[in-house]
């Protein structure tokens, strides 16, 4: 601007440059420097020719030039340091809300799982009761019992094993999340647990008039697996089967 001044020199592209360069404060830093290095490049050249005819004058007019770039300069790395400074507490109050927000997931969770162990612990303890009573009480051995009353017994089974299969998947769903999940391995005989799992799923089958036919081949068929964990796998397939299957019909095991 002093050479501009003195000299007359054309100086408006740098008034432009330094303009953007305000506007753009603190988003292109290295933008920001390289227009100050060219206004220190613009400065050698007016002062190049400045000094052929006014060298005392123009060697002033350098001082002053250069002492007027340093504090333009330390003008905008302040407003630079500003900005960034905002900028960093902006992004700690938004790391601040996600903590929170995080903790508040982490405590909500937490609830969720006693709730879910509270409440599956409750239901099961009467509800296996509940079984154990309806389970002698068909069998009917004091023949007391009318065929209507014997239906009724049926029911209570079929709608309690369907509860029992809700519970035990709401207990494995709190033991998956607390890490205490865990399968026991044992060796039985496959083909003994089919026929009792069909015995037990015959009473849920029977309200839609279904029933379970296995097809396996040979007799003894010796696995090693968590027995009551495969119980389950076959009760989720099979409940499936006959959710998705018309009224009388036949689903089959093999």
């Amino acid at each position: 601007r002093l050479f501009s001044c003195e000299y007359g020199a054309d100086y408006a592209w740098d008034q432009q440059a330094v303009a953007h360069s305000h506007s753009q404060m603190g988003i292109e830093p290295g933008w920001l420097l390289g227009v100050y290095a060219r206004y220190v490049d613009y400065l050698a050249e007016v002062a190049d020719k400045a000094f052929k005819d006014d060298p005392a004058g123009a060697l002033k007019v350098v001082q002053a030039g250069v002492k007027l770039a340093f504090h333009d300069a330390h003008e905008a790395i302040a407003e630079l340091m500003r900005v960034l400074l905002e900028r960093h507490k902006a992004l700690l109050e938004a790391q601040e809300q996600i903590n929170g927000r995080n903790r508040e997931l982490v405590r909500v969770n937490d609830d969720r799982d006693r709730f879910l162990s509270t409440v599956t612990h409750e239901l099961k303890t009467p509800l296996t009761s509940l079984l154990a009573f309806a389970d002698v009480l068909s069998k009917n051995r004091s023949e007391t019992l009318s065929p209507r009353d014997i239906q009724h017994l049926h029911a209570i089974q079929r709608d309690g094993r369907r509860l029992e299969m809700l519970i035990g998947d709401l207990i494995d769903v709190s033991n998956a999340r607390s890490g205490t999940f865990k399968l026991f391995h044992s060796r039985f005989d496959a083909r003994a647990m089919l026929d009792e799992f069909r015995q037990g799923f015959t009473p849920v089958l029977a309200e839609k008039q279904q029933w379970i036919e296995l097809s396996c081949e040979g007799g003894h068929m010796a696995v090693v697996a968590d027995r009551d964990r495969l119980i389950q796998v076959m009760s989720n397939l099979v409940g499936n089967a006959s959710k998705f299957s018309p009224s009388g019909t036949r689903v089959r095991v093999s």
